[in-house]
């Protein structure tokens, strides 16, 4: 299903899950019932998927859809679904191969948002060492803003690396092979297989650099008409620029090994972490930065955290693919080493319940996971 709203450009869709990603800002309302506008349009994925390309199991496809809006205009979604099967490896060289256009130019536009973005971004969580780099970088202006954040993705990847499972290892270093095998003899000197298995790899290391904030909302029981089970809404607020506009519809499945969940995520070309998903087995997950009340001007209200654990959206991937119920999720996050604090939203369709998880970087025992349930 998809659910669309005026001049955005991002949607959801799993067919075979019937979801709907919801992609307008909610307001959840606990007191007195109000009057609320009409309700965008939905509409039937598959009414609109076009099937253009495959890569053995794998296949790519353009969802595109126009439409006129509650108002009267015209309006549009438009944004590539791909589906990858197989092992890890070979999930990650579909990838790459059916999306090398996308992710190439995708990173192309990643290097503007970086000249907009390199005055604002606070490098005093990093070690001296690499502070000196950085500061230089920055005083050389915007021109040198893609090697500023690369220096800053490398040093954080390879202080995080011995914590990733090998499955997303593999899908990383698989991706910048199918690009390869895409570009063919474009892929060599500077811009060769290890270039790229390099710059997917630190790409991937954005979350935890900038500390996505984002929205999640779960509603159920009196909160939900009709007591009709859990809603869970995960808002991507991204606004315009590259992310609204290269934002895909990913569906992953492993036919091979039993433990694997199938599940949908929305995300971006490139990227193998989860900000956004549900799995076939009823987990959902969605995030929300943790701010904390600090009334020091010059702090920027995170909780504080550090680059020495499991990146929180591979994290939130690992639950996708692995977790079974929202217990076995909350379980498995006492299990991990964290680096940021995140408020994690879990959801399954076993309880119809949704947890907001304090994903704090240090918890001692089970009682320091902080849960928020809102009642009527």
């Amino acid at each position: 299903m998809l659910r669309a709203k005026r001049k955005e450009r991002s949607a959801g869709m799993m067919n075979y899950l019937y979801v709907s990603f919801v992609l307008s800002s909610l307001l959840l309302i606990l007191t007195v019932a109000q009057d609320f506008p009409a309700p965008s349009a939905t509409f039937e994925a598959s009414t609109y998927t076009k099937w253009q390309k495959k890569y053995e199991s794998s296949k790519k496809a353009l969802i595109d859809v126009e439409f006129t809006d509650v108002n009267g205009s015209p309006d549009y979604i438009k944004m590539t679904r791909i589906d990858l099967v197989g092992n890890a490896a070979e999930r990650g060289y579909a990838h790459g191969y059916l999306l090398a256009n996308e992710i190439f130019h995708f990173f192309k536009d990643l290097d503007v948002l970086y000249m907009q973005m390199i005055m604002s971004i606070d490098v005093s969580r990093f070690p001296e060492n690499v502070q000196k780099i950085l500061n230089a970088l920055k005083a050389k202006g915007a021109a040198n803003a893609p090697q500023f954040f690369n220096t800053a993705y490398k040093y954080i990847y390879e202080s995080e690396s011995k914590y990733f499972p090998q499955y997303l290892v593999d899908e990383m270093n698989g991706i910048g092979e199918g690009i390869c095998a895409f570009l063919g003899h474009e892929c060599q000197g500077d811009h060769d297989v290890e270039h790229w298995k390099n710059q997917v790899k630190y790409f991937n290391m954005f979350p935890e650099l900038i500390k996505m904030t984002c929205t999640a909302i779960g509603a159920w029981g009196k909160a939900v008409k009709n007591q009709s089970g859990l809603l869970q809404v995960r808002a991507l607020d991204f606004g315009s620029g590259p992310w609204s506009n290269n934002t895909i519809v990913y569906v992953y499945k492993d036919n091979t090994d039993a433990s694997f969940n199938s599940f949908v995520a929305v995300s971006f070309p490139g990227f193998v972490g989860a900000i956004t998903g549900m799995s076939d087995k009823g987990i959902a997950i969605s995030e929300k930065v943790w701010m904390i009340n600090n009334p020091n001007p010059d702090d920027d209200g995170l909780q504080p955290g550090s680059y020495d654990g499991e990146a929180d959206c591979f994290v939130l991937r690992d639950i996708l693919q692995h977790a079974k119920n929202r217990k076995e999720a909350e379980d498995y996050l006492q299990s991990v080493k964290r680096t940021w604090g995140i408020w994690m939203g879990v959801g399954d369709y076993e309880s119809q319940q949704f947890d907001l998880v304090g994903y704090a970087p240090v918890l001692i025992t089970s009682v320091d996971t902080v849960t928020l349930r809102t009642t009527l």
